[in-house]
């Protein structure tokens, strides 16, 4: 614990120099603010810091979908596997949120799992930047929140009434490959969509974050 509190004492303590000499003359100024008086290492330093909080909260979210298996897969991992590794570490200091390191978590293990990922895991993973947790929250509420009629084989549809937000969020959903469009989608007449197990899968995954 008192390790922890003192990486939260330096982190903040960077935080504070950053905004007191940086931020605030910025808007207190109407001159240009030259980038060679930004003291770079201070940056690099507040950089670091973020890079260590995403990785340890990474590992706390990894830990539950941790078994014996994926164990033994991470301690023979062959060049293919750690490049992949060495991806995600690399990604997730410009990570923002606790949904997205989570799903970053799920998909390593996913990844550890099948030695790939399927079209809406890797979808998913090239565009996490781009989704933010009230996206994945209003996904859970989507689900939650409309009448599902089951169709045949694995798929379902979903019956709703959505609002603006999340129309949006439904279709940015279809474009990843998560949800997918109801066939009368394209000209207009609803605003039903189908949903594949794999999407009730995740929906689960995102239940599980607490």
């Amino acid at each position: 614990m008192k390790q922890i509190s003192n990486f939260i004492d330096i982190y903040n303590e960077v935080g504070e120099v950053i905004f007191d000499e940086y931020i605030v003359p910025l808007f207190k100024t109407n001159k240009d603010i030259v980038f060679e008086e930004f003291h770079l290492d201070k940056i690099d330093k507040y950089k670091m810091y973020k890079s260590e909080v995403n990785l340890k909260k990474f590992v706390t979210s990894f830990r539950k979908f941790s078994t014996d298996q994926i164990n033994e897969k991470l301690n023979n991992l062959d060049d293919k596997d750690k490049e992949f590794l060495l991806d995600i570490i690399s990604n997730l200091i410009e990570l923002n949120d606790k949904y997205q390191i989570f799903i970053l978590a799920y998909l390593t293990k996913e990844y550890l799992n099948d030695k790939r990922l399927i079209f809406w895991q890797k979808s998913l993973y090239y565009n996490i930047k781009t989704l933010s947790e009230d996206d994945f929250k209003i996904y859970v509420e989507i689900i939650e929140t409309s009448e599902r009629k089951e169709n045949k084989g694995d798929e379902h549809y979903i019956l709703t009434s959505l609002n603006k937000e999340q129309e949006i969020v439904k279709d940015k959903f279809i474009t990843l490959g998560i949800f997918y469009p109801d066939a009368n989608r394209a000209y207009g007449q609803n605003i039903n969509f189908k949903v594949p197990e794999h999407a009730i899968d995740f929906y689960r995954v995102l239940k599980s974050l607490r």
